[in-house]
């Protein structure tokens, strides 16, 4: 049996490979992804199909970007991605590199929820983990 940390690797695989049919059954009909709260005009995008409408809002600000997940904690339905962005901005020279953060809620074995942070304390507390739980997880 998958576990939730299985399936956050398999959808961050199929969305870094832009693979979206091997995405979609992942996600749940009425999956909510959520900006950076920090982010300009953040917004919350509900569904399936709303997973294009943010890629297509993101491709307008940047030229090219890309995020690594680089280790990921489970938390029951929660999973807490580290994440590696790098991109850089449209219209500009300059190259970017950005820790990160993605807290996925799942139910059923589906992606609910998607949320993005650039605040570790805000993303620990949406997945509801600690320092110590992060710590702890990864000995």
């Amino acid at each position: 049996m998958r576990t939730n940390g299985d399936i956050v690797k398999a959808a961050t695989a199929a969305y870094e490979a832009e693979d979206f049919d091997a995405l979609m059954p992942m996600l749940d009909p009425d999956v909510e992804l959520h900006e950076w709260p920090e982010a300009p005009d953040q917004r919350v995008f509900h569904g399936r199909n709303a997973i294009f409408e943010a890629v297509a809002e993101w491709g307008k600000a940047w030229e090219h970007v890309r995020a690594e997940t680089e280790r990921i904690v489970e938390a029951g339905d929660h999973v807490l991605a580290f994440v590696r962005t790098i991109g850089k901005g449209r219209g500009s020279a300059i190259e970017l590199e950005l820790e990160n953060y993605a807290v996925y809620t799942l139910r059923d074995h589906k992606i609910t929820k998607l949320q993005y942070f650039t605040d570790r304390e805000t993303a620990l507390a949406a997945a509801g983990l600690t320092e110590d739980d992060v710590r702890q997880e990864g000995t």
